[in-house]
């Protein structure tokens, strides 16, 4: 055979011999390099055993959370769905903290005072009054009352045991139903401090003077109080102490021009 021949033979035996060697080289080099990969993709997602149950549209939901916050005693009795609420993660870690420091109260009666808190506080998340009753006797008022307000239900100020805080409970909440709903008639059955805060807030909403000739207003005796409480008001706004002089009540008159001098 020719010696040239037999020499070129050699060559390409040896240059695919070196190809093959390279193929599996590269081959196995990049199946290690993807797998690598892989491995650290996964580590940076979520697993099915995390801790955040993320289907829920309010936000996520806490089941389990570092060991530094306690599991929350939640209300008895509660639904699922209000379970969920209370679980969102804002709730659940104000709640957790509270447990934390309700945890670390020195005597038993301020432990328990404190996770009585910790009780009021779901009820307000929930804002259902049915949950107060789990509540001791002093915490309850205190529970209707804060959902009273929450809801601006003037009936839950009739569960309130102390008369006066269902007094005070009954006072504010028709002072804010009249001026929302521009009611001067609800103020009428208030006491005194609280019929003329309620009256003086009605009329700080109006600003034309003709209301102040209603029949509700005029029968109620209320029409120069109306005007002055309106007039003051507009020369405050335009910074124009000439409308002081159509206030008709000497006190509301004395302080307008008082106001405006300075």
């Amino acid at each position: 055979m020719n010696t040239k021949l037999i020499i070129i033979i050699i060559i390409v035996l040896v240059v695919l011999g070196g190809g093959f060697l390279a193929y599996n080289y590269l081959s196995d080099d990049s199946t290690n390099i993807f797998n690598n990969g892989n491995e650290q993709t996964n580590t940076s997602l979520p697993g099915g055993s995390d801790n955040v149950v993320d289907n829920n549209p309010d936000g996520p939901v806490i089941t389990q959370i570092a060991d530094n916050y306690l599991d929350v005693p939640f209300l008895e009795g509660v639904s699922d769905e209000d379970l969920m609420l209370l679980q969102r993660s804002d709730n659940y870690l104000s709640l957790s903290k509270l447990n934390n420091i309700c945890q670390r109260k020195a005597t038993t009666e301020e432990k328990n005072d404190c996770l009585d808190t910790l009780k009021i506080r779901q009820v307000s998340i929930l804002a259902k009054s049915e949950y107060c009753s789990q509540l001791s006797w002093s915490k309850k008022d205190t529970c209707f009352k804060n959902i009273a307000f929450k809801n601006n239900d003037l009936s839950l100020c009739d569960s309130i045991q102390n008369s006066d805080a269902r007094q005070y409970c009954k006072d504010n909440i028709t002072l804010l139903k009249a001026q929302k709903d521009k009611n001067i008639l609800l103020c009428l059955y208030l006491a005194d401090d609280y019929k003329n805060q309620c009256i003086a807030g009605v009329f700080t909403n109006e600003v034309d003077v003709a209301y102040c000739d209603t029949d509700v207003v005029s029968q109620n005796n209320l029409a120069d109080t109306c005007r002055s409480i309106i007039y003051s008001n507009q020369a405050f706004v335009q910074n124009d102490s000439s409308i002081c002089e159509q206030i008709p009540l000497d006190n509301y008159k004395e302080s307008c021009f008082a106001e405006l001098s300075i």
